[in-house]
């Protein structure tokens, strides 16, 4: 049994890999849904790949049980979001970017300047509550490569845009114009009616949030530029 943005799911499972991984997030609460992965699940993830990888049994049924978990969380309001996100003095901040434009490297940066005081709440793939008055970001492990997480939440207070310049460069930009990146960088359920509650969520989470695009290269001047401005909101 594990508890996910405060939701608590019985897992089904065939390897010991999604055990080893969710370890931190054991809970003993009565479960409002079951998750099982079948062999064909991980068929299809492994099919989905299609990299020439061979990917371990185990990583791919971890891969097909988030999948399968954030379809069916979206019904409650619940959203996987393609960032890297981290706390600072209360609250969240998440930085997100296509994969390799530099999350993982700006993230450092502010963990450099930040020291203990900041918390590097998931590095690549936490999930988003969007509730009636705020957005709680929430660790999972599920963090990319690095395997940078922590079981945590906290309120965001800013999504910030990543984009490649040679001068640091910060601008808070419209709703309407986040919208599309926002969306780009969110899980994105096939069933019809998961789907429409994300594109809603998504729209709330435009609408609610600041956001923010920041040009940058790869200096600590880039991480003071952006935390001045997302944390004054």
């Amino acid at each position: 049994m594990y508890l996910f943005a405060e939701i608590p799911v019985l897992a089904r499972y065939n390897y010991d890999y999604l055990e080893k991984q969710c370890v931190d997030y054991v809970t003993d609460k009565e479960p409002q849904m079951v998750i099982e992965v079948t062999e064909e699940d991980v068929a299809k993830e492994r099919a989905a790949a299609d990299d020439g990888i061979k990917y371990p049994a185990g990583y791919l049924e971890s891969l097909a049980f988030y999948r399968k978990f954030c379809e069916a969380v979206a019904l409650q309001n619940v959203l996987l979001f393609h960032s890297a996100a981290v706390e600072v003095d209360g609250k969240a901040y998440l930085f997100t970017a296509p994969s390799g434009t530099g999350k993982t490297t700006h993230i450092a940066l502010w963990k450099k300047i930040h020291g203990e005081k900041m918390t590097i709440v998931n590095g690549d793939k936490p999930l988003l509550k969007v509730n009636s008055d705020e957005i709680i970001v929430y660790g999972t492990p599920w963090d990319g490569k690095e395997r940078q997480s922590t079981n945590a939440s906290a309120k965001v207070a800013g999504i910030c845009i990543l984009t490649r310049g040679k001068e640091n460069k910060i601008t808070r930009i419209a709703s309407s114009e986040a919208l599309a990146t926002l969306m780009s960088q969110t899980f994105r359920p096939a069933g019809a009616e998961s789907l429409k509650k994300v594109v809603e969520g998504v729209i709330t989470l435009s609408s609610r949030v600041p956001v923010w695009k920041l040009e940058c290269n790869i200096s600590e001047e880039a991480a003071r530029v952006s935390y001045e401005a997302m944390s004054k909101g």
